[in-house]
């Protein structure tokens, strides 16, 4: 058994709709709130996780990382207890960190390039 999705949402708008859809967010009890800055929250439900990623315009790229390193250690551990699977071995948790943190940043620099391309009417050039 696989998650049937792993996602990332950098947007507040994003997150309140998907939020909605779950009726419940692990990272912050029943609310819905928005993580703070620089701050992030992993949510697993029924073979989804998706990692929630707060405002992070006054983050430097350290600190972005340090975060996504965090998150990708949840994402693995909600990927191994949805799996089942209680003994992985060092080296698959150590490949799967990497490929989680890697798939990560991509979709963070891709969001990122759209949102710092969307004009004011909020047309992508």
């Amino acid at each position: 058994m696989f998650p049937a999705s792993i996602a990332l949402i950098t947007d507040k708008e994003e997150y309140i709709k998907f939020a909605a859809t779950l009726g419940a967010c692990a990272c912050t009890g029943s609310d819905f709130q928005y993580p703070p800055k620089g701050c992030a929250c992993t949510i697993s439900e029924s073979g989804v996780v998706v990692v929630v990623l707060g405002d992070t315009s006054k983050q430097g790229l350290a600190d972005i990382c340090s975060t996504f390193a965090h998150e990708c250690v949840h994402v693995k551990q909600s990927v191994l207890n949805y799996m089942e699977e209680d003994n992985p071995g060092i080296e698959l948790e150590a490949y799967m960190v990497g490929y989680y943190m890697r798939w990560f940043m991509k979709e963070y620099t891709r969001q990122m390039k759209v949102k710092n391309a969307t004009k004011p009417d909020g047309n992508i050039p």
